[in-house]
């Protein structure tokens, strides 16, 4: 079992690791959308927990309601607490996400209702999300604290807490509270309690460190209500969700397979014969990943992808392609349908991106050495069939059969997906009719040259 667990400005990393270690537990950075439903989608798994203390509000959205329906229809316990955590337990608790503490009881009850009351400004990443301002529901709490002992009365508080209330959420704190008792000639008993108060109270500490207390079995949670039955719909807004985030899963998926993979990228990064190919391959998967990350492939564009793979590595049948995944060690199903996916979307991109490639193609034609090649073929051609081939060239006149032609074609290229006349637009002709045209003079040619070669020989 895993702990991941979502942290930022309410608990300095280093406390939290103290109150919950091990090799078992995870922190990660304030959620945000689609980080909860990648995490269940990469690495988390039933049986895991996952707690959420603090969230992203301004900067991103914010995660969905249904991320933590995801996470528990597939068997992980989600708990709430403290900041954001607190806000979705108190919303989807009764559908099984546990809250824990006085901010999740007070959003629960409906003593406390707006976001902002637990929003606070905070420090970067790399300086530990450190709070810059103070919660407000940790004034609320604390200036509550103070009337019930008695040391401020019940007309200073309001006053206290209405004026912290009417600042933005980055302005609040005990050193502005405490100004403003001040201004108001309070007395120094009240000045000292806020002092003190401001030094030893944090109600979103407070309630981090009981999850964090929790979790690691100091302490027990309290009981919660049965859950109530739900049905995640896959509503359009839902699904767009999950398909913005495919190629980040993907991206996860593969980083953690690096640390088995990292002798063999050494090896090939290092000297390995076909390196310059990896790498250009990989820079072309990378690119479909990115531009692609919206479009889900279907199950014909897997296929003709698989189709696609097998020509290019000389597969023949299937268990010609089951000995090769077995070789390739893509035997794990999810990898597999990764790497179809992965496929499906380079071809989609190539097909949109061929219309304006002309001058890249020459380009690629010449650092590859193979122009002066396609130079020589389309000068034969020329002689052999005139400069208006496409427009004279048929299969009648030629005596070839089509599914002969298209069967020399598909086993050099794989197949004329989804149809001829699509296949051919896709590839930059204008009709059908020029594509066939060019396909049938290099068939002839070929042809006439196996015959040569075997009048010579005889």
């Amino acid at each position: 079992m895993t702990d991941f667990i979502f942290l930022g400005p309410s608990l300095p990393r280093n406390e939290a690791r103290a109150l919950h270690a091990g090799e078992t537990v995870e922190f990660l950075p304030p959620v945000a959308m689609g980080d909860l439903y990648t995490l269940v989608r990469t690495r988390a798994k039933a049986g895991d927990r996952i707690a959420i203390i603090d969230g992203l509000f301004e900067q991103v959205p914010a995660v969905w309601h249904k991320e933590v329906l995801f996470a528990l229809q597939e068997g992980i316990e989600v708990y709430g607490a403290s900041s954001m955590g607190a806000l979705r337990a108190a919303e989807l608790h009764r559908f099984g996400m546990r809250g824990i503490g006085k901010i999740f009881e007070a959003y629960r009850d409906g003593a406390v209702e707006d976001d902002d009351e637990v929003v606070v400004a905070h420090a970067t990443p790399d300086q530990g999300y450190r709070a810059l301002s103070s919660a407000m529901v940790s004034l609320r709490f604390g200036l509550s604290q103070l009337r019930d002992a008695g040391v401020i009365d019940a007309a200073q508080c309001a006053h206290l807490t209405q004026h912290a209330k009417a600042q933005h959420y980055s302005a609040r704190s005990w050193a502005a509270t405490f100004a403003e008792a001040r201004a108001q000639g309070m007395s120094e008993q009240v000045l000292a309690a806020l002092r003190q108060m401001a030094a030893h109270y944090d109600a979103k500490a407070d309630d981090a460190r009981t999850l964090l207390r929790i979790l690691a079995g100091q302490e027990v949670a309290p009981a919660t209500q049965d859950a109530s039955p739900f049905m995640l719909e896959q509503t359009a807004f839902w699904v767009g969700l999950t398909r913005s985030q495919d190629a980040r899963i993907q991206r996860d998926k593969r980083g953690a397979l690096q640390a088995h993979d990292a002798e063999v990228l050494n090896h090939v990064r290092a000297g390995h014969a076909a390196r310059d190919e990896v790498l250009a391959e990989a820079a072309l998967l990378r690119l479909a990943e990115e531009h692609g990350a919206a479009w889900e492939p279907q199950d014909r564009d897997r296929l003709a992808a698989l189709l696609r793979i097998a020509r290019r590595n000389k597969l023949e049948n299937q268990e010609a392609i089951r000995a090769w995944r077995r070789h390739q060690q893509l035997e794990d199903a999810d990898e597999w349908r990764a790497l179809l996916d992965l496929e499906a979307r380079k071809d989609a991109m190539l097909q949109r991106l061929v219309p304006g490639l002309e001058s890249h193609m020459v380009a690629a034609l010449k650092s590859s050495s193979r122009y002066r090649d396609a130079v020589e073929e389309v000068t034969r051609m020329r002689d052999r069939f005139g400069d208006n081939r496409t427009k004279t060239l048929s299969l009648d006149d030629a005596g070839v059969d089509a599914a002969a032609l298209q069967g020399w074609y598909e086993a050099r290229f794989g197949a004329m997906y989804p149809d001829p006349e699509t296949h051919a637009r896709q590839l930059g002709f204008e009709t059908l009719r020029d594509f066939i045209a060019e396909v049938l003079a290099a068939y002839l040619l070929e042809r006439d040259g196996h015959a040569l070669q075997e009048a010579a020989l005889a």
